[in-house]
């Protein structure tokens, strides 16, 4: 039977100060959607700063069951972009490095470095290519562990995508990405994660930046640390389809994200498999030169990785209003509410 777990998180307050090194106003470049699509406005390099303050309703139970715990959260970070085109290849590249501290939770606080580059390029013969590394950092939510204790997850990708053209406006589409998934808590390590997998499918595009693709994937992940827990010798495999699109409706709104289906078979542990839709879609409105509106809606059977691997379903909703108020700052708020189910007894 699934018992389920709920989890409301409101934050809000945050608050970017950036500097550009380029000819045209920062406004520009802190369009959420152009900056969200990889395509910003701008060329060249920038930096900057961005501070935020949250409240997490559910950071963790209290002791004896007496209900969830809140919290305060203060972050700061630092930024740092490059976006540069030379001759057929486009090179973006990020970092946001932030320190964040938990006021009535402090055992919480955590460092989280989120770096990105991506390199598309355009061979002869209208052969794209799409190239990227990164490296994201996350703290595991404390509510859904079992122990009080702090793990921030640092997931390191390489992926790679060729587009081979086959009709007008049709691609075919071959891709593979490795992953390595890594907990700094020790109680967590026996769940770190090796990952492969590649994908294939066709691709419908019109224009530079509206484009379908329906892909079928296929991957493999295994434990490597998972001596003497039940993670040991237990791999699992992931076969699924996947709709995936960016898509753009007008100069001030657009989509990306993929609605798509999963099946997870772990190789002896069979009351562990599941199967059901998964969907990670993000709507960006710019009704004007200093105001904007995302939307944000997630499906996901079975973060991999996690320390609660029961977790079969996790639901997110959130939306981010967002102001410009001055060319180089910019005031944004987000509510966001989450529902995780687990299978089994949700500890």
């Amino acid at each position: 039977m699934l018992s389920r777990l709920f989890r409301r998180r409101l934050e809000f307050l945050s608050v970017l100060i950036t500097l550009f090194f380029c000819s045209r106003a920062a406004a520009q470049v802190l369009t959420t959607s152009q900056v969200a699509f990889g395509q910003p406005p701008v060329p060249g390099a920038y930096f900057g700063a961005a501070l935020s303050t949250a409240y997490d309703n559910n950071v963790t139970e209290r002791p004896g069951g007496a209900g969830a715990q809140g919290s305060w959260i203060d972050g700061a970070r630092l930024l740092a972009g490059f976006d540069g085109t030379y001759d057929r290849q486009h090179v973006v590249a990020s970092a946001d490095i932030g320190r964040f501290f938990y006021r009535q939770e402090s055992l919480f606080d955590y460092t989280a470095a989120n770096i990105q580059a991506d390199a598309k390029s355009n061979f002869p013969g209208n052969i794209d290519t799409d190239v990227g590394v990164s490296r994201t950092q996350v703290l595991a939510r404390p509510a859904d562990l079992n122990t009080i204790r702090n793990d921030v997850i640092t997931r390191d990708t390489v992926n790679a995508s060729v587009y081979f053209p086959i009709a007008i406006d049709w691609h075919s589409v071959l891709g593979a990405n490795g992953s390595l998934l890594r907990n700094s808590n020790v109680t967590d390590q026996p769940t770190n994660l090796n990952a492969a997998e590649g994908d294939l499918g066709v691709r419908y595009q019109t224009g530079a930046l509206n484009y379908v693709d329906l892909l079928a994937r296929f991957a493999h992940s295994t434990y490597p640390d998972a001596a003497g827990t039940v993670y040991e010798n237990n791999p699992y495999d992931d076969r699924g389809a996947d709709l995936r699109t960016g898509w753009k409706f007008s100069e001030s709104s657009q989509v990306v994200g993929h609605v798509g289906y999963l099946e997870r078979r772990y190789e002896n542990s069979y009351t562990l498999d599941f199967s059901g839709p998964t969907y990670d879609l993000t709507y960006f409105w710019t009704p004007s030169y200093k105001t904007a509106m995302t939307l944000y809606v997630l499906r996901q059977e079975g973060p991999a990785g996690e320390s609660g691997y029961l977790a079969a379903v996790t639901h997110t909703y959130r939306v981010t209003p967002a102001y410009l108020v001055t060319e180089k700052i910019r005031l944004e708020a987000y509510y966001q509410w989450s529902d995780l189910g687990y299978y089994g007894n949700a500890q």
